[in-house]
């Protein structure tokens, strides 16, 4: 009774403001709508309709029988988790939970499985990495190249610390599809239309709700009075509305951080936003897994590890891209005008740390007798558990 007390006193008073500021929710909304309409449903819907088709025909039986090998040597998963991986990491959010998903339906893929597969399969695609973020945010398409080896090293690094442990067996008979007839492929181009566009239709709901919300919380007088009380220097209020922006929706978020001044640690931050996807992509993909007898708690978990993951890889291998591509530049390797002076070599190494304890905590439940205090103490102490 009191989460829907405030849940529903919070609505209200968002309508509230959507009142006082007609013209800013208009500006956000149309902001939205651009994006859905110029960048997502174009590189989004083809995937969508094709794999629409593809599962239910089985038309990838053959590929996936090739990766299984291989997806069981490294992850001790079926094919289908590899090639999940290989088209989410193609056509980006949230195309990787729909193939899970549709994975599961077909029962080519266990639930145990298929929350497994879905912690890592779920990313973000090249074509935003590359062309929105490195070339029209950043006007650099090297930096671009360079977000996009970190977000698909902390994938797969990310997908070895969640399979660690799992066992190299498989149930063959619950994998087995309940059908045996296959439907005509103009039922299935129909249904795949059908619900491409409600997949579609809701991503875009999505983006443009979240960025009416966003421009609710930091450009309204109020909320940029706050912020600039809080943080008089330009550049660390132009981080924290960064974060925050990149925490609800990772398109704005992205963009706010692009402003600032090309450093490794400008860029970590835009490498973990894009790790993390925000929460507008969690909604998406909880859309497009609906129905499903899904755990969610864990991919969300995972997502804010390969964040913080993401971030620590983008300061340790920044000092590569330089030399390789812009030496002038190696004199001011993290600099970034602001008091932030921690040093990246040790940050990064601790950040990985961090990230390799809390997935195994996450994914790899330790005994009932060991509690975090013992892993504690038994760290600092450097005794055996």
């Amino acid at each position: 009774m009191k989460k829907r007390t405030i849940l529903t006193t919070g609505l209200l008073l968002l309508m509230l403001l959507l009142l006082c500021f007609p013209n800013l929710c208009l500006q956000a909304a149309q902001s939205g709508l651009l994006l859905w309409f110029n960048k997502v449903l174009p590189s989004l819907l083809p995937f969508i309709i094709f794999i629409n088709i593809l599962v239910p025909l089985n038309g990838l039986q053959g590929f996936i029988s090739w990766c299984t090998p291989l997806s069981r040597c490294i992850w001790h998963l079926p094919g289908e988790s590899f090639f999940a991986f290989i088209i989410g990491l193609i056509a980006g959010y949230p195309m990787g939970a729909k193939i899970i998903k549709s994975f599961y339906i077909e029962h080519k893929l266990t639930k145990e499985e298929a929350e497994r597969s879905l912690c890592f399969c779920n990313n973000c695609g090249p074509l935003f990495i590359i062309g929105t973020i490195g070339t029209a945010m950043l006007s650099k398409t090297s930096i671009g190249y360079f977000l996009l080896f970190i977000h698909i090293l902390s994938a797969c690094i990310m997908s070895f610390l969640i399979t660690r442990g799992l066992s190299n067996t498989f149930s063959t008979t619950s994998k087995q599809s309940l059908s045996n007839t296959t439907p005509s492929l103009f039922s299935l181009f129909n249904l795949a239309i059908s619900n491409s566009m409600d997949t579609i239709v809701c991503v875009g709901g999505y983006i443009i709700f979240f960025s009416v919300i966003l421009s609710l919380f930091t450009q309204t007088p109020l909320a940029s009075h706050f912020l600039t009380f809080l943080f008089p220097k330009d550049t660390d209020y132009i981080i924290i509305k960064g974060i925050f922006s990149s925490c609800l929706e990772l398109s704005n978020g992205a963009y706010t951080l692009s402003t600032l001044p090309i450093s490794a640690y400008s860029l970590a931050l835009l490498s973990a936003a894009i790790g993390f996807g925000g929460i507008c992509v969690y909604f998406q993909s909880l859309f497009v897994l609906e129905d499903s007898p899904f755990d969610t708690k864990p991919f969300f978990l995972s997502k804010c590890i390969q964040g913080f993951l993401s971030f620590a890889l983008t300061l340790l291998f920044y000092p590569f891209y330089i030399k390789l591509f812009q030496p002038d530049l190696a004199h001011s390797l993290y600099t970034l005008n602001t008091n932030f002076t921690l040093d990246p070599l040790s940050t990064s190494l601790f950040i990985i740390a961090l990230c390799i304890l809390f997935s195994q905590l996450l994914f790899h439940s330790p005994p009932p007798n060991i509690t975090f205090d013992k892993i504690l103490s038994c760290f600092i102490n450097k005794k055996k558990l």
